[in-house]
């Protein structure tokens, strides 16, 4: 089968299909954390909601793809423009986890290419340069960590649910109840520990504990391999075949990273490092562009030093562009199988509204639904709703075309990216819907405004997906296998 022929024929603008709408089995695990707010509630209160400062005047201008810190992509003005007349009356929240430490892999990464470097230490002059860039041979990431949640991380989702609650204070309104909000978290800790975090923001000042009145709430979960909202892509046995275990499907990632524009950016390192006439993968100068992100996110590094200092704008671009196309390929609208997998998931946020609406009387009527997941979750979920979807395809030969592209890891699934939909009752008896990506209104593409846009428009251009979504039928069969998260 030809996958590649497959993903680049099929227009990308094309979202609906029509399926068989599934039985859902629900299966619950409820957590509390109390203990997470005892230890957490005299920090977060110091540090309020303020942002860790960095040197974004060159941060700002680029991404990590979905290596992105949340601080490069975070809007911390908490105004609003609500449709006139409307008032909230539930807010719909998909984010990812927080800034994490790396993974296993990562980190083998790193210590191959940190051994590949001591090769070299043996020329005086590469030594001296290393000291002056202030560029230290250590790992300093340990396995034991690994994927785990960064204090950082912690922080950039209580920010987060701390704004949204200033933006929209009439959630609160009436006699607070714990149960008229909803919280879920993929099987993961780092996505649970992220969940809670948003929860003691979001629900700060309405709780018993302590002098900022947290509130300990209850996190839905269910097994890894039973999750078909928030971990569809493992429920999915032909997109594992077909394109995450399908070393054909990266053909592009692969002749990119060995074309010209990393071969540029790998002989311009080689310079910096005073290693002209030496040998070295590109291979290990992507991982020195990974280490430079996770000194970003995770220690506030800068760029005039470290790793970060290797690369100049032009080099970050490319890296860049290296990342997303892997982010496109294995997550986005290059494989319809990829995002039509979702579709449990924008099934079940289209009829959390309407149940707010007294139109599907099967769910409850939450004011608030927040779910707490990964990169592989929020991406599809963007490519299914038609959001930052380009016209044409990432491909390795078209990178100076692209430039303005509308697919960006960074933009779209940054560490603690998010995507936010806010249902509103209005003075006319009618109901109106606002999109917030990462804490900015953007525009559904089916309505014309992106402060007034009528419920009735948003229904009509996701309820086919909805009913038609069968996940098992279009995978074949479920399955458990499991895969790693980027």
């Amino acid at each position: 089968m030809d996958f590649m022929k497959e993903g680049l024929d099929t227009k990308t603008e094309d979202r609906r299909f029509a399926c068989k709408r599934p039985t859902i089995t629900v299966m619950m695990v409820c957590v509390s954390f109390c203990l997470i707010v005892i230890l957490c509630a005299v920090s977060f209160s110091n540090l309020g909601i303020a942002s860790f400062t960095s040197n974004l005047d060159v941060g700002q201008k680029f991404g990590f793809s979905t290596k992105t810190p949340y601080k490069f992509e975070e809007n911390l003005s908490t105004e609003i423009h609500r449709p006139e007349g409307c008032v909230a009356a539930q807010l719909n929240m998909v984010f990812r986890h927080g800034t994490r430490y790396p993974s296993a892999n990562d980190i083998a990464k790193i210590d191959k290419m940190l051994d590949k470097l001591k090769g070299f230490t043996k020329e005086e002059e590469f030594k001296a340069q290393l000291a002056r860039l202030g560029i230290d041979l250590v790992n300093p990431y340990s396995v034991v960590e690994e994927k785990e949640l960064a204090t950082v991380g912690d922080l950039e989702a209580y920010n987060i649910g701390s704004r949204f609650r200033l933006r929209f204070p009439e959630l609160f309104d009436k006699k607070f109840r714990t149960f008229d909000f909803k919280f879920v978290s993929s099987c993961k800790s780092r996505c649970s520990q992220s969940a809670s975090a948003f929860a003691m923001g979001f629900m700060q000042g309405h709780g018993p504990i302590g002098q900022e009145k947290y509130q300990p709430t209850p996190l839905e979960m269910k097994p890894c391999n039973q999750d078909k909202e928030l971990r569809f892509f493992d429920m999915c046995k032909k997109y594992i075949e077909d394109v995450a275990d399908n070393e054909t499907a990266m053909i592009e990632v692969e002749k990119f990273l060995n074309g010209s524009e990393v071969a540029n950016v790998v002989e311009k390192v080689k310079g910096k490092l005073k290693l002209e006439g030496k040998q070295l993968p590109a291979e290990e100068v992507r991982t020195m562009y990974l280490t430079c992100a996770f000194g970003v996110g995770l220690y506030n590094a800068g760029f005039d030093k470290g790793w970060c200092s290797l690369f100049d704008h032009d080099d970050f671009d490319v890296m860049e562009y290296l990342l997303d196309l892997k982010s496109y390929y294995k997550r986005s609208s290059a494989f319809n199988i990829t995002y039509r997998s979702s579709c449990p998931l924008l099934r079940a946020i289209l009829y959390s509204m309407q149940a707010k609406v007294d139109k599907n009387m099967t769910s409850k009527a939450f004011l608030g639904v927040f779910r707490s997941a990964h990169a592989e979750t929020i991406i599809p979920l963007y490519a299914l709703m038609g959001l930052l979807v380009d016209k044409r395809h990432l491909k390795a030969d078209n990178y100076k075309e692209m430039k303005n592209r509308e697919f960006r890891g960074a933009r779209i699934a940054p560490f603690a990216g998010n995507l936010a939909m806010v249902l509103y009752n209005c003075k006319n008896g009618t109901n109106k819907v606002q999109l917030y990506s990462n804490e900015k209104l953007i525009k559904f593409p089916c309505c014309n405004s992106e402060i007034d846009c009528n419920f009735a428009t948003f229904e009509q251009c996701y309820q086919q997906i909805a009913v038609g979504c069968n996940l098992k039928g279009m995978c074949k069969e479920n399955t458990t296998i499991l895969h790693d998260e980027l």
